[in-house]
């Protein structure tokens, strides 16, 4: 749908999402609003259990006649005015905070003194702080792990990985046959909602594993972020706390708990008492991404078909990290890691999967 530049109407509600709804917020939206803003859904899509709860609804007001009516009723509830003209009212997800008042009594009632609110900058501001501390918390991750003929690893790591509090997915690259009953016990034991198994026919290798398991994560529009783990890590039970002080989409849209003495790093900053190390290539044992970051860099190459390949390193994070044309090395940002968060334990030759020593 082509967007009506000439329609003031719509370029002052255009101005208003450009102005005030942030990168990770879902925004829905008549389709001509699509191109201008990333996470925005169709708004004949609002209410649809399978989609994210709306955090923007830019309505316009002769289209409510289009709408579910149990749409409707439940914007009503979970939603509050905070701006209109003459074509449309921009809703905003309620704030659990006594400041925000209601705007209005209800727009369904014809109440709309919306045109000039007063103190709009400086109340936006504000409920603009709050809720991203509020969204910070609230964000949707997904893990995924990978594993390959280590059952005696993921029986160490997958219990730890679990307790993180986010779902996971693990993708077993067609390991040999000799392994079956021993990763069968595995899941047995971790038995859970929060789990799923992804088990190939055939080892494909570390690529495919992971593209697979990306592309069925990514096929969900609730998960935002994904935080690759290998099957070999001992996990700090906070991981994902720390990480989310400091993602952001677009300027920390990587991070990594693990931190590996053999990458440089290039400086260091401090946030929230952890020294950041922001460097342009680390070890895939963990690599957390935003979904918009995930997407552009797959599907990921590989120079093999299978594994193990002993002596062949896998390139799997050079081409995450810094050699897809969309890497944070070739696009002027980092991957910001956060030391000893995660931490791997098959540090002998024999016990890799490609033949390498750990750290």
């Amino acid at each position: 749908m082509i967007f009506p530049k000439e329609d003031i109407q719509w370029m002052e509600a255009l101005d208003f999402i450009n102005k005030y709804v942030l990168a990770y917020e879902n925004v829905y939206a008549p389709s001509e609003f699509l191109q201008y803003h990333a996470l925005t859904y169709p708004l004949n899509y609002l209410g649809k259990e399978d989609l994210p709860l709306a955090d923007w609804v830019v309505f316009h007001k002769g289209w409510i006649h289009h709408l579910n009516p149990e749409a409707v009723r439940q914007l009503k509830q979970t939603h509050q005015s905070l701006w209109c003209n003459k074509a449309f009212i921009i809703f905003c997800r309620r704030s659990p905070w006594s400041w925000l008042k209601t705007f209005i009594n209800s727009f369904f009632q014809n109440k709309l003194p919306l045109a000039e609110l007063k103190n709009e900058t400086q109340l936006l501001r504000r409920h603009r702080a709050l809720v991203t501390r509020e969204k910070s918390k609230s964000l949707e991750t997904t893990i995924l792990v990978t594993t390959y003929n280590r059952p005696w690893a993921l029986a160490r790591s997958l219990p730890q990985i679990l307790l993180l509090g986010a779902p996971v997915l693990v993708v077993n690259d067609g390991s040999d046959p000799c392994h079956k009953n021993e990763y069968q016990d595995v899941y047995h034991r971790n038995h859970c909602e929060a789990l799923e198994i992804l088990e190939l026919p055939t080892n494909r290798g570390l690529s495919a594993a992971m593209n697979i398991g990306l592309s069925y994560l990514l096929a969900r529009p609730r998960v935002v972020w994904i935080s690759y783990l290998q099957d070999d890590v001992d996990v700090d039970p906070d991981l994902l706390l720390h990480l989310q002080q400091v993602r952001h989409p677009s300027i920390n849209p990587v991070l990594s708990g693990f931190l590996s003495k053999e990458h440089p790093t290039l400086f260091k900053n401090e946030h929230e008492g952890h020294i950041l190390h922001y460097r342009f290539s680390n070890p895939g044992v963990h690599i957390d991404a935003h979904r918009s970051y995930w997407e552009q860099i797959i599907p990921i190459p590989s120079l093999s078909l299978a594994a193990p390949k002993p002596g062949l390193p896998s390139n799997e994070d050079w081409w995450i990290l810094s050699w897809s044309p969309y890497s944070v090395a070739k696009t002027g940002r980092y991957v910001v890691c956060l030391p000893d968060l995660v931490k791997t334990f098959a540090t002998e030759v024999h016990q890799s999967t490609w033949g390498n020593s750990g750290e």
